[in-house]
């Protein structure tokens, strides 16, 4: 044989670095059926096997090509060197990791019909086989072209990777871009190939199958993820898109239950992403406020620009039209963001709704800049028919090495009607300086005005503060500088034709500056090291109190807590006490001092392993006191003796809880007709569960200083493997002599285990009406689910009644939609957790 110059085998690396890329978008769509809308035959289901599927499937006209030379070898493409034919010698180490290996019955070279005969083909036909790096592909006939650098791969094409199998009849591989195109291919594709949030496989089929991109399309074909051998339902296409991770595009779709058509979509967008906000197909239900309406909600592809967007279609019998676009884009590397509009000709209330909503981020250079508004205009969820509401946000982050700086401006309007409109603005500006890993500086300047305007009167207030915070270590202290200052703080009031009056306020404590040193026990050497405890000095100056009584002063600090330590009273520990405490001393150059005395104590008795008994102590109390108007120190006083037993055992649990107030009980200044009433209510708990299945808890108050109970609710649950599921609410209370309120609900299957139903309802005893009422039937098919759902509720600005009815690909995530009404119900009925 001829030697054949020496030449590259990086072609052959890049074919099946190709094949590693283009296998799994190969494996996305294969087709077999033709075209729509005649009814098809049964999708046929290949099993991650070799073997091809039983129903035959047209192939291709078979591409012309000279009659081979009646000889037997092996094709041998290797990372580097020169690719040999010939047979295999008897020594070869082919390592599976490193090496390319086609085999094959015949193996020779032949000129390209295209590019002449300076350019030869590399050809095997007969069982070709080709492996790398765990990717094994078989068919009749492999051409691979040099100069084109493409490999052909035809009749009988079986690719396995080990978790997937694909068959085609044949398939030509761009080895330069990675695209291909496939003749009459299927597959059953994972979901990790796909999208994590498919939750199963998905079977494709097409009559040729491209991939040009992140796209790979599919014509004239089925898709289903019914893994029965004839599918519960499939959706033909003329084509479809699959989009990695974000959606499954299909045109011209029809519906088949089995092989019979149900009904014919132009155009579908299947999510397989877990950011859905739509429904993939339309929701139809009634509703008080909306009369009869159907909704859709349909996603699509734009250009590079314009990657996704989802149009929405709302026609509804009270309000008209609804028209709103979803779209994300993206400019570059630099730019991205999204934007959402939604208008409605409100024929009910007789104006224009429009909400938008714009999100964009911006790099430049190295400042981030973001820009969000929203904008609602006579929403109909709005109090007032003549509503306007307006909410921006502008930020720009800089982060270079341990400097960050950060700038945020928000605006905001509201009006209702002519009358009343309110405004405001806000910005802030913070810079951070960080030094090495335990010290940093902090500096931030705020500023807001806030306008609002009633009929005549006319109100203005106007804010801007500075604020710096700086922390780090020195030996064994952490060391913190504040300092903030109130450089505007006026507030103006105009009523008709009056003049503006402008009164200054106080809006907090200014501290110029505050240093403070903190220490752990736990530094110092020594005996120390054994006793928890927290050490704090500080020196600052202050000003507070109001702008005609500012207070003005130096104040210093000492601090000292220690933290909770248990020590134990009695053998084994089952009485034990836990102690901790605490010291505060200021002293002021305003002529004031004041120490704080603070101590919690917890006496515990153990019964046993499941209940104890605990007792708690805990004081409070200044003494002295800071200067008259100074705020900042401003502490309370408590003199407490806590009780509560707790018994968890195994199918019972119990909570006994009550007080003593010993600081109102001695206090003889609490005024005329006051009742010093000290004792706490003693809150009770008693909860059984008798079975794996049944459980049920009993709570009630009662008040020792009137000596009445003030309520008392029980609740029960159960839970039963294949039946209902009850949960029940009820509330007593003696007051009214009435049952207050009564919730429940129940989901139970409903005729076979295919139908669920479930129901929520509060009634409310007092106003003797439901709060509300929920119910929802589901009937679930293997592959997918019907849901009818019905809503009453007879509160909030509007009431809600109606009915939606949804349906559901089992397979494919979607928009949940909510059960309750538009302002949301309570599903749980507050059992609490199972025990």
């Amino acid at each position: 044989m001829t030697p054949r110059p020496r030449h590259s085998l990086r072609p052959g690396l890049r074919l099946f670095a190709a094949l590693s890329l283009g296998y799994l978008a190969v494996g996305m769509c294969r087709a077999q059926e033709p075209v729509l809308p005649l009814p098809a035959p049964p999708l046929p289901v290949p099993m991650p096997t070799p073997t091809p599927p039983a129903i035959p499937i047209p192939s291709p006209t078979p591409f012309p090509v000279p009659q081979p030379p009646n000889t037997s070898g092996v094709i041998i493409d290797q990372p580097t060197g020169d690719a040999t034919i010939g047979p295999v010698p008897p020594d070869a180490q082919l390592d599976p990791q490193k090496k390319l290996t086609i085999t094959a019955d015949h193996t020779y070279t032949e000129d390209s019909p295209t590019t002449g005969s300076g350019n030869q083909l590399l050809v095997g036909e007969g069982n070709v086989q080709l492996n790398y790096r765990g990717y094994k592909v078989t068919c009749e006939r492999a051409t691979y072209d040099r100069k084109t650098q493409t490999a052909t791969f035809e009749t009988n094409v079986v690719l396995d990777n080990g978790s997937q199998v694909v068959y085609a009849d044949a398939v030509t591989l761009s080895l330069r871009t990675s695209e291909f195109t496939a003749i009459s291919g299927r597959t059953v594709v994972p979901p990790a190939l796909i999208g994590a949030n498919l939750q199963e496989p998905l079977i494709i089929s097409g009559h040729e199958i491209l991939r040009r991109g992140n796209v790979t399309t599919a014509r004239d074909g089925f898709l289903t993820t019914c893994d029965f051998p004839y599918p519960h339902y499939k959706i033909g296409f003329h084509q479809a898109e699959i989009i990695q991770k974000k959606r499954v595009i299909l045109r011209n779709a029809v519906f088949y239950r089995y092989d019979k058509p149900i009904f014919r979509i132009k155009y579908l967008a299947l999510p397989i992403s877990d950011r859905i906000s739509y429904s993939y197909l339309p929701l139809i239900g009634r509703s008080d406020e909306e009369g009869y309406f159907i909704k859709a909600a349909l996603a699509y592809v734009g250009g590079t620009s314009l990657p996704q967007g989802i149009l929405r279609l709302d026609l509804m019998q009270k309000k008209g039209v609804g028209i709103g676009v979803d779209q994300a884009y993206r400019f570059g590397k630099s730019a991205l963001g999204s934007f959402i509009l939604y208008t409605l000709k409100d024929q009910n209330r007789n104006v224009n709704n429009l909400n938008l909503r714009l999100n964009h981020q911006q790099q430049i250079g190295t400042v981030r800049l973001g820009i969000t508004s929203d904008l609602q205009n006579n929403s109909y969820n709005s109090i007032s028919p003549e509503s306007r509401t307006q909410i921006s946000t502008i930020t720009a982050n800089r982060a270079v090495g341990p400097s960050t700086t950060s700038v945020t401006l928000n605006l905001g309007r509201n009006s209702f009607g002519t009358t009343s409109s309110s405004s405001n603005t806000a910005y802030s500006i913070q810079q951070i300086e960080t030094f090495g890993s335990s010290s940093n500086v902090t500096l931030r300047l705020t500023g807001a005005n806030n306008q609002s305007d009633s009929g005549n009167s006319h109100n203005l207030r106007t804010e801007q503060l500075g604020d710096l915070q700086a922390r780090g270590r020195a030996g064994i202290f952490d060391v913190a500088l504040a300092a903030n200052k109130n450089f505007l703080s006026r507030s103006t009031i105009q009523t008709g034709t009056a003049d503006p009056v402008a009164n200054d306020y106080f809006s907090g404590t200014e501290r110029l500056p505050d240093l403070t040193l903190s220490t752990d026990s736990s530094r110092f050497g020594g005996i120390l090291r054994s006793i928890p405890t927290r050490v704090t000095f500080g020196l600052g100056q202050f000003v507070d109190g109001t702008p005609g009584t500012r207070i003005s002063t130096d104040r210093a600090l000492f601090d000292l807590n220690t933290t909770p330590r248990p020590f134990s009273l009695s053998p084994g520990g089952r009485l034990s006490l836990q102690a901790s405490g605490g010291f505060r001393q200021t002293i002021y150059t305003a002529n004031a001092a004041q120490y704080v005395l603070t101590n919690q104590l917890q006496l515990t008795q153990k019964f046993s392993s499941i209940d104890s008994l605990n007792f708690t102590y805990g004081y409070l109390r200044p003494y002295g006191g800071e200067p008259i108007g100074f705020r900042y120190d401003q502490t309370g006083s408590n003199n407490n003796l806590g009780a509560n037993y707790t018994l968890n055992g195994g199918s019972v649990k119990a909570t006994l809880l009550t007080g003593y107030d010993i600081q109102r009980a001695w206090n003889n200044d609490l005024g005329p007709n006051v009742a010093r009433n000290p004792w706490q209510n003693l809150s009770s708990q008693v909860a059984f569960r008798f079975s794996d299945i049944f459980q049920t808890r009993f709570t009630a108050s009662y008040d020792w200083n009137h000596g009445k109970l003030l309520d008392a609710t029980n609740r029960f649950r159960i839970r039963s493997h294949n039946g209902p599921s009850i949960d029940t609410s009820v509330r007593y209370d003696p007051n009214t002599r009435k049952f207050s309120q009564i919730v429940g609900s129940l989901q139970t299957p409903l005729f076979s285990r295919d139908a669920a139903f479930i129901a929520y309802a509060g009634y409310n005893g007092i106003s003797r009406r439901y709060d509300y009422k929920n119910f929802s039937f589901t009937r679930s098919f293997h592959d997918y689910d019907f849901t009818l759902n019905y809503n009453d509720q007879p509160y909030g600005l509007r009431t809600q009644k109606g009915f939606t009815i949804s349906f559901r690909l089992k397979a494919f995530p979607t928009f949940a939609q909510t059960a309750g009404g538009q302002y949301g119900t309570g599903l749980d009925i507050g059992s609490g957790p199972v025990f």
